[in-house]
């Protein structure tokens, strides 16, 4: 968690993506593909994660100087993560553990997040998927704000 904190940081603390990214870091201690992972690629991976799902699409220069990680280093890693959450509840602690309203019911939102792009038990390619990813972000980060200025 001492990697998650340092990348918070670099990120201004959004609690949002510090949670979400918790939960994707347990999910590292239970998918044997993730278990000798390093903890700092992890938690980058995690915050990377949280960060594109909440429509946060770019990775800076300061998230990967101190994360340590680039991008296309950590594509990798996130890539197992999602396709966890793609298939059927393996360990339903976790999963009610972080849909609890303390943790901001994030593993029930990443799991409609992903179910809503592919289907259960889907093998994904975030690669080739994240040009896409990334202009949904950008779309609906812009409707988002659009929004805003309209109602004020």
């Amino acid at each position: 968690m001492g990697w998650l904190r340092r990348g918070s940081k670099a990120d201004d603390c959004d609690i949002q993506a510090r949670t979400v990214g918790k939960y994707l870091i347990e999910i590292g201690c239970l998918e044997w593909r993730l278990v000798g992972t390093l903890p700092s690629l992890l938690a980058a991976a995690a915050m990377w994660l949280g960060r594109l799902v909440l429509g946060r699409e770019e990775w800076t220069a300061n998230m990967e100087h101190y994360s340590t990680y680039s991008e296309e280093e950590i594509l990798p890693t996130a890539n197992i993560m999602i396709n966890y959450i793609l298939k059927p509840i393996q360990h339903e602690s976790l999963f009610k553990k972080y849909a609890h309203r303390r943790y901001l019911k994030c593993s029930a939102f990443m799991r409609h997040w992903a179910l809503e792009r592919w289907p259960e038990k889907a093998i994904v390619d975030l690669k080739s998927d994240l040009p896409g990813l990334k202009a949904e972000a950008v779309h609906e980060r812009r409707k988002r704000e659009a929004e805003t200025v309209i109602q004020s």
